[in-house]
């Protein structure tokens, strides 16, 4: 679940989250630095008709490295994102009648996005959890607190 980070919004909403990425990192064993392609998508809900697709990379330091478990902070460098979102208001010539606008767009940010996360091993691969969107410099987060939590695993090819 996600609030939109640095989305103008009164209330919270929470909305699906649906991701995947690919981490790049050395094959020694030592190594604590990874580079990632992150690829997320939130769904709009009945409250707020907004959705977001964003293709982000990034950089992640796992300051704790065991055998068993990870603990990271990451910074997204780079983000592409396409976003729509549905407004509907009254339709001041027709009293009564409403009037729904679409709007989409797509923006190109060069802004750190600082998280944090842990992976567990289980099994062929790991546990993850992220707190994605800590927060971030060079944007306006619109008087928000971003609450970014994702849940996932992953596989190791």
């Amino acid at each position: 679940m996600v609030l939109k980070p640095f989305t103008l919004k009164n209330n919270l909403e929470n909305v699906l989250l649906f991701g995947t990425e690919l981490e790049a990192f050395s094959n020694n064993t030592d190594s604590r630095h990874a580079g990632f392609l992150n690829i997320r998508h939130t769904t709009e809900n009945d409250d707020f008709k907004y959705s977001a697709t964003q293709f982000a990379l990034g950089y992640r330091y796992r300051f704790i490295k065991k055998a068993n478990f990870n603990i990271y902070g990451q910074s997204k460098f780079a983000t592409l994102m396409a976003s729509k979102i549905t407004t509907t208001t009254v339709d001041p010539d027709n009293v009564g009648e409403f009037i729904t606008f679409e709007n989409s767009k797509t923006d190109f940010d060069a802004a750190l996005i600082f998280g944090l996360g842990a992976d567990v091993k289980l099994g062929n691969g790991y546990l993850t959890l992220v707190y994605d969107s800590l927060f971030a410099l060079f944007i306006d987060n619109q008087g928000n607190f971003p609450v970014d939590f994702a849940i996932g695993y992953k596989f190791n090819l």
